[in-house]
């Protein structure tokens, strides 16, 4: 018996992870086997573990009976071209930017430059039009987001449209317009999923110029309780509300919110002296993560694609720059066009085998070279990593580990 030498050993909240980062997988142990691990001990573990254990070790790549079992383990280029090389469009997820419009001027926001003040291009038939070019796919999620989205009267319409077809509907707004009550609680009524962005309950630490922060706040208590499962709060962790997400964590526990953080995303080299203290991110902020252990967040043109108010097809919202157009969604021809281009642009997107210091990374598999819009952003290319941002993504890479344990643990009890 061997214990592998590509373990990393994560210690969190009373979970002892050990996980292989050259075979993306990974066990919790006790700290028993952890220390006998770490030590190399491997006369004391095989005396301390029984055939159940033994063979779960085993299936994670974390001990070795069989060499050449444990080789072909190993991830390796040819899963990116596998995985990135599609023979057919798998699309079942949409950001949908129904308007440009938008009625705050966010100091982070990454569509300014797309924002304006004209009329919609899309009328409420068009927008129809558009979700019944999708019905071969079998789509099962649509976001409306903007702009601000709500700055449509017909948004209700649309929601019930994606209903009648059972897509499950998510809307991302500022809230302005649901504490001006432009839409009553009939929008919670037609939508699945309401995500509203706040950063701070502190106009100090506001960096959502035009947000009435206590006027959302009560918005949020007013909300009936029926509809609390609805909603989610999406918080961007930043220098300047590091005190201040505890806070609004508590307050979606006290109404049965969900919450979810993500870091403030560079959109200039500037950006990053906004990121929040790393010693932070080890020590107190859970981020919200994919339940499975070595997943990654980002799955944009695998299975989700981001469609403009002009029917621009893009591989990720974040990424809705007028070099970066795969199709048109009128075009004749425009699922061919859109394959082609995802599969070239696709083979950058994953970085983790070409980068040489993504190479030798302990968390290369969940971080898979960093989001590929935030590459793009800082040096418009796909294929280059910024060191600092980097230190980042290995904090955030190893609570996703973290808290995708705890995700599975809970589905167990």
């Amino acid at each position: 018996m061997l214990i592998s030498n590509d373990l990393k050993f994560l210690n969190k909240d009373n979970i002892n992870l050990v996980y292989n980062y050259e075979c993306n997988s990974g066990i919790v142990v006790n700290n028993t086997i952890q220390k006998f691990l770490k030590e190399k001990d491997t006369d004391s573990l095989e005396k301390y573990i029984n055939e159940a254990t033994k063979k779960a070790l085993v299936n994670a790549n974390v001990i070795i009976y069989n060499n050449d079992y444990y080789v072909d383990k190993i991830w390796t280029g040819k899963y990116i071209k596998d995985k990135y090389e599609k023979q057919d469009l798998n699309i079942n997820f949409i950001y949908f930017h129904v308007t440009n419009r938008c009625n705050l001027n966010c100091e982070y926001c990454y569509q300014k430059e797309n924002l304006t003040t004209e009329s919609d291009n899309l009328k409420t038939e068009d927008i129809f039009k558009i979700i019944d070019k999708f019905d071969r796919f079998k789509i099962q999620k649509i976001v409306f987001t903007g702009g601000e989205c709500t700055l449509r009267n017909d948004l209700i319409d649309i929601l019930r449209y994606c209903k009648n077809k059972d897509i499950h509907t998510e809307i991302i707004t500022n809230g302005v317009n649901l504490y001006n009550n432009v839409y009553s609680f009939d929008l919670l009524e037609s939508v699945d999923k309401l995500t509203i962005s706040l950063d701070s309950f502190n106009d100090n630490h506001n960096l959502r110029k035009g947000l009435n922060i206590n006027k959302l706040r009560e918005y949020l208590i007013s909300i009936p309780v029926k509809y609390s499962e609805k909603i989610s709060i999406n918080t961007v962790i930043s220098d300047k509300n590091l005190d201040d997400y505890e806070e609004i964590l508590e307050f979606c526990k006290t109404y049965n919110f969900k919450s979810k953080a993500c870091l403030r995303m560079p959109n200039n080299f500037s950006d990053i002296d906004c990121l929040p203290d790393k010693n932070y991110l080890k020590n107190k902020l859970e981020f919200t993560t994919n339940e499975n252990i070595g997943c990654s967040n980002c799955s944009c043109g695998l299975n989700i694609i981001s469609l403009d108010q002009y029917g621009n097809i893009y591989l990720c919202q974040s990424l809705m720059k007028k070099e970066l157009v795969l199709a048109n969604i009128f075009d004749n021809n425009w699922e061919e066009k859109l394959l082609e281009k995802i599969n070239k642009i696709n083979l950058l997107h994953d970085i983790s085998y070409t980068n040489e210091n993504c190479k030798k990374c302990e968390v290369k598999h969940i971080c898979r070279g960093g989001c590929p819009a935030i590459r793009y952003n800082l040096f418009k290319s796909f294929i280059e990593v910024e060191p600092e941002f980097c230190e980042y993504m290995k904090i955030v890479s190893e609570n996703k580990l973290i808290n995708s344990v705890k995700s599975s643990l809970r589905r167990r009890s």
